[in-house]
């Protein structure tokens, strides 16, 4: 990673490790050399990972139609949609969810990059925790 890549990680960034075996994950923290990637399995499953700064690459934005899972706090509860669009100046995803999710039939949301979660390349260990958090989608 070159030193402006390196200079433009700051916390909550996507990244992915060179290899790509992970996938993609967060950065957590910012260590001297190093960096505490986030990778998200679900709402209950996530694992911090250290990861040395050559070892990763920055992804910049999200790729339209990324299957995401945000925190929706006032349904208390977490809700999968698909990215649509960045808008730089926000810093924030507008985030497409299935109809009926949210409250009055709203399709589209604003959601701060920080808040957006995408699942990294290993298979879920606990299915049922996806299950009971109603994030499976139809076929």
């Amino acid at each position: 990673m070159s030193v402006k890549e390196m200079q433009a990680l700051q916390k909550g960034s996507f990244v992915k490790e060179n290899g790509n075996i992970l996938g993609m994950g967060k950065i957590k923290e910012i260590r001297t050399g190093s960096v505490v990637v986030e990778f998200f399995s679900s709402p209950v499953s996530r694992q911090d990972v250290e990861i040395p700064f050559e070892a990763l690459r920055p992804l910049g934005r999200l790729q339209p139609k990324t299957r995401c899972f945000v925190y929706i706090e006032a349904l208390a509860r977490w809700c999968a949609g698909r990215i649509e669009q960045y808008d730089a100046a926000t810093s924030e995803y507008q985030v497409k969810f299935p109809e009926g999710t949210l409250p009055g039939n709203v399709r589209l949301l604003s959601v701060p990059t920080a808040e957006v979660y995408v699942r990294w390349n290993r298979p879920l260990t606990d299915a049922v925790s996806m299950l009971a958090e109603t994030l499976q989608e139809t076929a």
